[in-house]
């Protein structure tokens, strides 16, 4: 049996390259300057830390998960206690509780459009003026306004 015919050429090499078209050098070159500018700007601007990514992202999901967990082991228990009027009131609670739980986490005030004139008043819907992992807790506690659009003054300045 004859081995099959390559055409002059060495098994796994490339084929002959032909010289480029015009059109087709300018398409390369466009190509080329779109992603170096695409780099340039991801220098410039590399994104979120690992830190910010999860807590303002990641642990959402995650924490998320883990509750829905939770939640389903409290109906399970009740379930296989066989005592149904419990399932409802104790998932009421919890599912608050995970509501309040998620509002001291990521609460954040320009989400709701109140705005920032009005002054921050606890209710049973908002615990915290802003999340602890938030981008607005960040800037609080470096000593800036929580809000970029607010004023420059801080309100401990005048005590």
């Amino acid at each position: 049996m004859a081995a099959p015919s390559t055409g002059g050429r060495l098994l796994g090499a490339p084929p002959e390259e032909s010289t480029p078209t015009p059109e087709e050098s300018a398409y390369y070159d466009e190509r080329f300057a779109a992603v170096q500018e695409e780099k340039r700007q991801a220098l410039e601007d590399p994104g979120p830390t690992w830190r910010e990514w999860f807590y303002y992202s990641a642990s959402k999901w995650w924490i998320g998960l883990g509750l829905l967990i939770l939640d389903a082991w409290l109906v399970a228990f009740w379930l296989e206690n066989g005592v149904y009027v419990g399932i409802a009131p104790s998932l009421a609670v919890a599912l608050y509780a995970e509501f309040l739980f998620a509002r001291v986490l990521w609460y954040r005030p320009s989400d709701d459009g109140t705005g920032t004139g009005r002054g921050f008043h606890r209710s049973w819907l908002r615990p915290v003026p802003y999340g602890r992992w938030t981008p607005e807790a960040d800037r609080v506690r470096a000593g800036l306004p929580a809000l970029p659009g607010e004023g420059a003054s801080r309100s401990d300045e005048f005590l």
